[in-house]
């Protein structure tokens, strides 16, 4: 498996992406307790999207990275969970979520779920490709955080 390879963001000295030993002993990302309003949350994802700051502020870390990986003895597809955690290099700061400038540039679009446990999830796409990233916001402390993503393109 090639560590990080699907996840464009990336690279030497910016993240560490290691595979995750127990998926399950990851933190579980945290359900809304009544104060993260819906109908807000657009206004603070295109915040988000435009500050790299406030997604490095707005993320839980260790944060867990689901990507899609093809076997090279098989040719199987997998999910395999990685652990992104901030570099303590004093590497510079690069986006988690693509800014609005990106998403127009590549083609890409987003629609925002509303979960039953009042999470929101962003899934960011590129019509008629396999491009697919899902991103998880749970309600914590200090507002809505970006708990997990699930790269699912292929």
């Amino acid at each position: 498996m090639t560590s990080g390879a699907l996840v464009p963001w990336t690279g030497p000295g910016l993240f560490r992406l290691v595979p995750a030993a127990t998926p399950g002993a990851l933190p579980a990302p945290s359900a809304v307790s009544g104060s993260g309003k819906p109908e807000l949350f657009e206004d603070f994802l295109a915040v988000f999207a435009e500050d790299v700051n406030l997604q490095f502020k707005n993320a839980v870390f260790p944060l867990p990275v689901t990507v899609v990986q093809e076997d090279p003895k098989t040719g199987d597809h997998a999910p395999h969970t990685l652990i992104m955690q901030k570099d303590d290099s004093g590497a510079p700061l690069v986006p988690i979520f693509p800014s609005q400038k990106t998403r127009e540039a590549e083609g890409r679009a987003y629609k925002i779920t509303p979960q039953d446990d009042g999470r929101m999830t962003v899934s960011v796409f590129k019509e008629d490709t396999g491009r697919l990233v899902d991103y998880l916001f749970s309600w914590g402390e200090g507002g809505r955080r970006l708990s997990a993503i699930d790269d699912q393109s292929m």
